[in-house]
């Protein structure tokens, strides 16, 4: 039996070209509204013509901040139809970017076509949005060891309600 409501939400096919920190998910959560991350899953999609500098990383990095202003929303799917929409809101463009804050998960993957990487967190290990009298926020951000051109990121978490 499910703990809560299941949904996926996915950022997306989104351009990184730079090597600084840059956030393609973003995540809020009012006063009433929790969530539990139970799975992230990261890649770097082949593209159209890129560029993949040598003996190069990149680094996934889920962060609690509070600082994103969210303009474009990403809807999350039902894992089961019947469910109600998803309370928390998800974002894949902000007015104000979000900046990194306490770091919840973090991984490298190599910096070549097709790199990917997929974690499921044990019961109880969860990563944790919001719950009562929050207003937290979670971010997945993007950062490159090394510029390229013409390079394609995305990030999905599965999550609870």
């Amino acid at each position: 039996m499910a703990q809560g409501r299941g949904y996926t939400v996915t950022s997306g096919l989104v351009a990184v070209i730079s090597g600084t920190q840059t956030p393609i998910l973003l995540a809020t959560a009012g006063a009433t509204v929790s969530a539990d991350a139970i799975a992230l899953r990261v890649s770097c999609p082949s593209g159209s013509s890129p560029t993949f500098p040598p003996n190069s990383s990149v680094r996934f990095t889920l962060a609690l901040t509070t600082s994103g202003v969210g303009t474009t929303a990403a809807t999350p799917g039902k894992t089961n139809r019947l469910d109600i929409a998803a309370n928390s809101l998800w974002y894949t463009t902000w007015s104000t970017p979000p900046t990194i804050g306490q770091i919840l998960w973090e991984h490298s993957v190599s910096f070549s076509a097709g790199a990917n990487w997929g974690e499921v967190f044990p019961a109880g290990l969860e990563r944790r949005l919001g719950g009562t009298g929050s207003a937290d926020q979670w971010a997945l951000f993007v950062t490159l060891s090394a510029t390229s051109t013409a390079t394609d990121f995305e990030g999905s978490v599965d999550f609870i309600e």
